[in-house]
């Protein structure tokens, strides 16, 4: 009953590494206060996925060049997937030269899944030398695993680099299961802050084009309608066609035009609210007006 308790435990020997709740059976967030060189032992060789990634965190949370180093070679266990994908996505919060380095050198590691996360993470480094791996990745044909390659075009466009945008045009027209890799390069687009993306945007989100990308390509037009007037052109189009009557279209509609936030959506939102039956719609057409509205109040419009 009481919040804390202190316990001592009498050892033969310093112990190799420190386990709490070893099969992770107690919902918690532990933070573990441990000697360093205990967590590089257990990051490296607990026989549990959690007590390893546990020691990631707590190592990332120590920091420097040295963590990062040992950290990239712990991703690379054959233990389960998800301690690799789960290091690969501490690295990325690192933010240093030495975790972005650590992330390179995974991008071949077996598993698909840890590769997934490696790329994903890569994309929060805004550096040239990343842009590049990942683009090479995109076009060298090499890498097999479409998730993988939709994962890579994303992180790409989250990269900002010049390189990115005829990676990513290309990756539109790339035909894959349901369509990840061109809604990969849809979202890596709309993360670019590339004028040049909203034609590429409003030709897919238009009649016609495969249904699965359609929605990315509209939520990649919201992305620009704040500063585009032809993105936000694009939206208040869709918002009035035949075909965005269609309920996944209309939602990301709606969705896309509350990023812009701009009042002269307001008029285009009634129309698609009188015409909808059914209640999801007309909650989120009623809620993004309303924050549209309050937008509008704030900026003294």
């Amino acid at each position: 009953s009481e919040a804390e308790h202190n316990f001592s435990f009498a050892l033969d020997k310093k112990p190799a590494m420190f386990r709490f709740d070893p099969g992770n059976w107690v919902l918690k967030k532990l933070n573990l206060s441990v000697p360093k060189g205990m967590l590089v032992h257990q990051v490296q060789n607990d026989p549990s996925v959690m007590g390893r990634i546990y020691a990631a965190q707590t190592l990332a949370q120590m920091g420097g060049d040295d963590v990062a180093a040992i950290l990239g070679k712990a991703a690379k266990t054959r233990l389960f997937w998800g301690v690799g994908a789960e290091i690969a996505a501490i690295l990325g919060t690192m933010k240093t030269d030495a975790a972005r380095d650590a992330l390179k050198g995974l991008v071949k590691v077996k598993h698909p899944k840890v590769r997934r996360s490696v790329v994903n993470a890569l994309g929060n480094y805004k550096d040239e030398s990343v842009a590049k791996l990942l683009a090479d990745l995109v076009t060298s044909g090499k890498e097999k695993s479409q998730f993988v390659l939709a994962d890579a075009v994303n992180a790409l466009g989250r990269t900002g680099s010049k390189l990115a945008f005829d990676v990513l045009k290309e990756a539109t027209t790339r035909a894959s299961w349901n369509d990840i890799i061109a809604i990969g390069a849809l979202s890596g687009l709309a993360e670019l802050k590339d004028d040049r993306a909203v034609a590429i945007a409003r030709e897919l989100a238009g009649s016609g084009k495969p249904m699965q990308a359609r929605p990315a390509a509209i939520a990649c037009l919201g992305k620009y309608a704040e500063k585009s007037e032809d993105a936000l052109t694009a939206l208040h189009d869709l918002a009035e066609s035949e075909e965005g009557r269609q309920f996944t279209l209309r939602m990301s509609i709606v969705n896309a035009i509350g990023t812009a936030k701009s009042a002269s959506s307001l008029p285009v939102l009634d129309k698609p609210k009188g015409t909808s039956h059914d209640g999801r719609v007309k909650r989120l057409i009623t809620e993004t007006a309303d924050t549209i509205r309050s937008a509008a109040q704030d900026q003294g419009q």
